[in-house]
C-alpha cells in the first residue's frame, strides 16, 4: 500500500479540468531541502494575469534563483 499523499495532485488536476490557467513559482524549501512551489490560478482564459502576478512575485523574491543542495 502506497503512503503517497495525492491531494496536491488532485488540486492541480481540478484546475486543469476546469480550464483555469495556473502557474507554479518557486517559494522556498522544506526542512529537508526539497523545493516548494506556489501555485497561482486565474480566471478561465486569463493567462496574462497569472503570468503578470507570477512575474511580479519573482521580482520581489529570489527563490527562482536558488537551487537545492545536492
Amino acid at each position: 500500500k502506497s503512503n503517497v499523499n495525492r491531494t496536491p495532485w488532485l488540486l492541480a488536476t481540478t484546475f486543469s479540468l476546469a480550464n483555469v490557467p495556473t502557474l507554479s513559482v518557486p517559494c522556498g524549501f522544506t526542512t529537508t531541502g526539497l523545493p516548494i512551489g506556489l501555485q497561482l490560478a486565474g480566471r478561465p482564459f486569463d493567462e496574462s494575469t497569472v503570468f503578470r502576478v507570477g512575474h511580479a512575485y519573482e521580482q520581489q523574491t529570489d527563490w527562482h534563483l536558488r537551487r537545492p543542495k545536492i
